[in-house]
């Protein structure tokens, strides 16, 4: 095993690959849409092109040793854009 997480980013996205979890199997490199995955020389996952990657977490859901995981911002929520109307109390 291989130790260590390694954080591939693109703007506010990013795509972590735990090293020490990969075994190799391969789903994440077959099933990835943009076959940006590879294995390395220690059979392991790793990013060849993150500018492709199009984060649709396919790699992270189907991995059976919960080795990828991605990173997104978390949503801002600022409240209605209108007034939303309604009863008032008074």
């Amino acid at each position: 095993m291989i130790p260590g997480t390694v954080r591939y980013a693109q703007g506010g996205m990013a795509l972590l690959i735990h090293r020490n979890y990969c075994k190799g199997c391969r789903i994440c490199v077959t099933d990835c849409p943009e076959k940006i995955l590879v294995l390395d020389q220690h059979e392991v996952a790793v990013v060849t092109e993150i500018g492709r990657c199009v984060f649709c977490g396919i790699c992270a859901v189907r991995c059976p040793d919960f080795a990828i995981a991605l990173e997104r911002p978390a949503p801002r929520w600022t409240g209605p854009a209108h007034d939303p109307g309604g009863m008032a109390c008074a």
